[in-house]
């Protein structure tokens, strides 16, 4: 077993809050300590196994059943909650064997990490115990990613509700309503530099002014300011990532001139922060 790779993917595994990327390091590092022709990820979401993941040989194969607690290799391993490994004869063109890991964090099963070979490679113990000893750090992350996009989610809905509803009330008023975003270079989307950064924003506004995160952006919502205010708290804003060693771009949107309604506006403020 290369232990030095091996913790080269522990830490790899760490980087990232997004699904996608991270089981796509999973790949890239893994198949620096265990060779193996093809790889899936499913993950249980009511009460079925879903692939998210799958790439190598046959891999839309592994990748187009779903599968319950007990049926296939995947099924038995999630059922049973104990690694295996046979002989997968249905497992795609030029793959026999697989080896299979269930994925647990906190009592509860995420999902079913298995990796497949050709018959003429025997899985080994060091290859078993390197997967079992990933199994637990890899769960953690699927959870945290998870997490981390039900929180994003749940963000935007609030954004676009908050924006949607400032939009009405100013459209009523024919008052001013701008739209700032504030695409951090490098952040990543979770975290204490996060909060801190929060943090700083909120004094940087005024009390009612709506910010909220997505993704590597803050998004400032300002209603009802002096024609000058736009500016003021851009400076204002710029001299906080500056403060913390973060840069930033910062883009504008002004209703009704960059757009009539919440997604316009969001457009073209993302627009002007990544021209």
């Amino acid at each position: 077993m290369d232990v030095e790779r091996l913790c080269e993917l522990y830490r790899q595994l760490g980087t990232s809050l997004d699904l996608d990327e991270t089981l796509s390091t999973l790949d890239r590092e893994l198949g620096r300590v265990i060779e193996y022709q093809a790889i899936s990820v499913h993950l249980e979401e009511d009460s079925r196994l879903a692939c998210a993941y799958a790439a190598g040989l046959a891999f839309q194969e592994l990748a187009s059943p779903e599968y319950t607690r007990g049926t296939g290799l995947v099924g038995r391993v999630a059922a049973a909650r104990s690694p295996a490994f046979n002989r997968e004869p249905h497992a795609g063109e030029g793959l026999a064997l697989a080896m299979a890991v269930p994925l647990e964090w906190n009592g509860r099963l995420i999902g079913v990490l298995s990796l497949y070979r050709a018959a003429r490679l025997e899985f080994a113990e060091d290859d078993f115990a390197a997967l079992r000893g990933l199994a637990w750090k890899l769960a953690a992350c699927v959870e945290n990613a998870r997490a981390f996009r039900r929180a994003e989610a749940a963000n935007s809905r609030a954004l676009f509700e908050r924006l949607d509803a400032e939009v009405a009330r100013i459209r009523r008023s024919h008052g001013r309503l701008a739209v700032l975003e504030c695409a951090v270079e490098g952040l990543n989307a979770c975290g204490p530099p996060a909060e801190r950064i929060a943090g700083a924003l909120r004094s940087a506004c005024r009390e009612y002014d709506f910010i909220a995160q997505s993704g590597d952006s803050f998004i400032v919502v300002l209603a009802d300011f002096a024609p000058s205010a736009p500016g003021e708290t851009k400076s204002r804003i710029e001299r906080v990532f500056h403060q913390a060693g973060w840069k930033v771009r910062i883009g504008a949107a002004l209703f009704p001139i960059d757009g009539y309604d919440a997604e316009d506006l969001l457009a073209a403020a993302y627009g002007a922060a990544h021209a």
